[in-house]
Formats: structure tokens, C-alpha cells, sequence
């Protein structure tokens, strides 16, 4: 996956249906118990900022989805609510999410049971030489 470091506006970066429990617990922290430091989080970001270099970046798909980053991007999102032209730097891949997680699967459920089956026949065969 190539990825390009690019500026991108944060009220763009979107969650997977998946996801978005990352951004519910984030917005229900205070109604409900949360393992993360949802707040220590948020002070970090408030008070030295994003910063991408130091902690690593929000990385999204071509379409805009999240890959890495869910936590951050949530509390971004709150911080700078009302400020429609905020913009983060992130690595963005060349691909669409769609097409990646497609491609994961096809080689996590179909080519490696498939390369594992090969190797393991052959074993076996040897064994019973």
C-alpha cells in the first residue's frame, strides 16, 4: 500500500459503520465507563497539538475512511466542531477502502489457506514416503 503525506480537511475524514464505535464511546464517555483516557487524550491534543511526526499519523483510505488513527481523529473532530476548514496532516493510501479490505481478505481467507494446504500435503506426502 503506498501512501502520500498529505493536509486534509478533518470534518472529511470519515468512519466505517464498523468503526464508529470509536467515536460513540469517544462521545459517551461521560455516560457510561470507557478503557481508554478518552480525557488525558484530549489534553494532550489541546495542549501540544497533532503531531503526526511525534505520535504517528491519522492514515486514511483514497475514499476517505480511517485505517489508523480512530482515537485521535475523534477528539479532532470535537476539539475543532465549528471550524469547517481544519485541516490535519495525514497519510492518505492510494487505494480505496473497499478494494483493500477486499484484497486482505482474498489473501488472508483464500491464498494463504491455499499456499498452507499446499505446504502441509507435501509434508504429510513425505512423511508416508
Amino acid at each position: 500500500m503506498r501512501y502520500q503525506t498529505t493536509p486534509y480537511l478533518l470534518k472529511d475524514i470519515k468512519f466505517t459503520k464498523n468503526n464508529l464505535a470509536f467515536k460513540n464511546d469517544y462521545l459517551e464517555r461521560d455516560k457510561k465507563h470507557t478503557h481508554y483516557d478518552w480525557e488525558g487524550l484530549k489534553k494532550s491534543l489541546i495542549e501540544n497539538g497533532y503531531d503526526p511526526e511525534k505520535y504517528g499519523y491519522i492514515e486514511i483510505s483514497k475514499d476517505g475512511y480511517i485505517y489508523d488513527g480512530h482515537h485521535r481523529t475523534s477528539v479532532l473532530q470535537d476539539i475543532f466542531i465549528n471550524d469547517e476548514k481544519k485541516e490535519v496532516l495525514i497519510k492518505k493510501s492510494s487505494m480505496n477502502y473497499n478494494l483493500e479490505i477486499f484484497l486482505i481478505f482474498t489473501i488472508l481467507f483464500i491464498i494463504s489457506p491455499i499456499l498452507i494446504g499446499r505446504y502441509l500435503f507435501k509434508k504429510i506426502k513425505s512423511i508416508f514416503k
